[in-house]
């Protein structure tokens, strides 16, 4: 499949075409899209590699700067199976486009990762990304002059001390709106990290290509591969309807929350699910 259209770009700048064309025509199995800048010709500088619906590797032509010395264009290929023991110890770097299209066609680099390592990483991804939230959420409060106690109920929350009810009662009078949402924001995440810490949630992740991944934290497997939400069950459906109508970084009581994981924004999309059972339907 020839490189398809990304954020307007038609396809790779001229330092980019014959490592593209050669790589093509020898693994042409694989699905190459351009993205990233671009010229004034609307051709992208970089160009990801996917074995299917799983991202495998990268080509770019852009500036490097070494420790020593000036700066110069190089192709950077990209890869988690390139493990080099100087700096950047996944990518390769070059001025030499056969050397580009060498690493390219290794099947030993641009590969797949073994599927448990693939669901591990996701697993842990979203984990990362919600201690994230409720960090950057006490940050915000705490910058906007919250008075003492309210973080002492917060950490209590957190803490799993269960604070008394009249104390959050005392509190919420002296809230101002803002102090109130970033509270209200911080219990939320509160609960999901409980559910999570319990091992009862699933990834639903969607590509740029809107394919889609579910991953279950229950059987640490992959448990659907698609391109349809109607094949989940119900339950699942509804919350992904309404985590689909939030920003990432947002989350819902009861039902998740969203990120972007990815090279660069909007790559893929993850809504976290609480609850529920999917069945197994991978093939």
């Amino acid at each position: 499949m020839y490189a398809v259209n990304l954020n307007g770009a038609q396809g790779v700048i001229p330092e980019l075409d014959e490592v593209f064309r050669k790589v093509f025509l020898k693994r042409p199995s694989l699905r190459y899209v351009a993205r990233s800048r671009q010229d004034k010709n609307g051709n992208a500088f970089v160009f990801d590699v996917y074995d299917g619906i799983d991202w495998v590797g990268e080509a770019a032509w852009k500036n490097y700067t070494p420790s020593r010395g000036e700066a110069k264009m190089m192709f950077h290929v990209h890869s988690p199976n390139i493990k080099k023991d100087r700096y950047p110890r996944d990518t390769l770097l070059t001025t030499k486009a056969s050397s580009a299209i060498k690493t390219l066609l290794d099947e030993e680099i641009i590969k797949p990762r073994p599927v448990d390592e693939k669901v591990k990483r996701k697993l842990e991804s979203a984990v990362n990304e919600l201690e994230s939230l409720m960090n950057r959420v006490r940050f915000r409060m705490e910058w906007r002059g919250n008075p003492p106690e309210l973080l002492s109920f917060l950490f209590a929350c957190r803490d799993g001390e269960n604070p008394k009810i009249e104390n959050y009662s005392s509190i919420i009078k002296n809230l101002t709106p803002e102090n109130e949402k970033a509270m209200g924001d911080y219990l939320v995440l509160e609960e999901l990290e409980k559910q999570v810490a319990r091992g009862s949630f699933h990834c639903i992740e969607y590509e740029v290509d809107e394919s889609l991944t579910a991953y279950s934290s229950k059987t640490n497997s992959i448990i659907y591969q698609g391109r349809s939400t109607y094949e989940l069950p119900q339950w699942a459906q509804g919350k992904l309807a309404m985590l689909k109508m939030v920003e990432n970084g947002q989350a819902i009581r009861g039902v998740g929350f969203r990120y972007e994981d990815g090279n660069t924004a909007g790559d893929r999309v993850v809504y976290v699910l609480i609850d529920g059972e999917i069945p197994d339907m991978v093939e």
